[in-house]
């Protein structure tokens, strides 16, 4: 397994993750940092997840942001009050020619770790509020993992959509099963969520 990152990756990784904070935000120091946690880990993993399993199957992958879609993102955000965000930070390019199993596979797996990332998060959730019902004071992490879990699971359920350049059209050429196995209980999850 390759994970050497270039000097280059890791400072475009790094750029993208503190933009991205800011955007998520409502740009205080506290909402930054609460925003740090949950859309850095869940970009920077996501990101990572395409990476991995296309080195595996033997490509070259890197990540590389995209400077015209960071600086939208944060002027979209900034003009709405924070109240409007669409950001498209970069992605990780792959060089070779992909066969169409390997590219679903490969696009699949950014969501995948979003999926697994909020699972993860719930969890800690679950704990946490049972500690704060014990009395222990744990609402800080109760604020994040609330955050991580909504982010993680918007970040899977919009890359899933079936419409390039995102995840879900890879996936649906590859695999229209897998697709709706993954992207129908996610619209659904995030509707539940979103309305109750």
């Amino acid at each position: 397994m390759n994970f050497n990152f270039s000097e280059r990756e890791l400072k475009e990784i790094g750029i993208s993750v503190v933009v991205l904070s800011i955007i998520f935000s409502d740009f205080t120091i506290t909402s930054i940092m609460y925003s740090f946690i949950a859309v850095g880990f869940a970009f920077v993993l996501h990101e990572m997840g395409h990476r991995f399993v296309a080195r595996r199957y033997g490509f070259h992958a890197e990540y590389r942001m995209w400077v015209n879609g960071l600086i939208f993102a944060l002027f979209l955000a900034v003009i709405s009050g924070g109240s409007f965000v669409f950001a498209a930070p970069g992605a990780v390019y792959i060089g070779g020619i992909i066969p169409r199993d390997k590219h679903g596979k490969i696009a699949l797996a950014g969501p995948m770790v979003n999926v697994i990332l909020a699972v993860i998060f719930f969890a800690i959730l679950f704990v946490a509020g049972i500690f704060t019902i014990m009395g222990f004071g744990a609402s800080l992490l109760l604020v994040i993992c609330l955050q991580s879990i909504m982010v993680n699971l918007f970040l899977a359920a919009f890359n899933m959509l079936p419409s390039p350049p995102l995840d879900g059209a890879s996936v649906m050429a590859w695999n229209k099963w897998v697709w709706a196995v993954v992207e129908i209980p996610l619209i659904l999850v995030m509707l539940f969520l979103i309305l109750f």
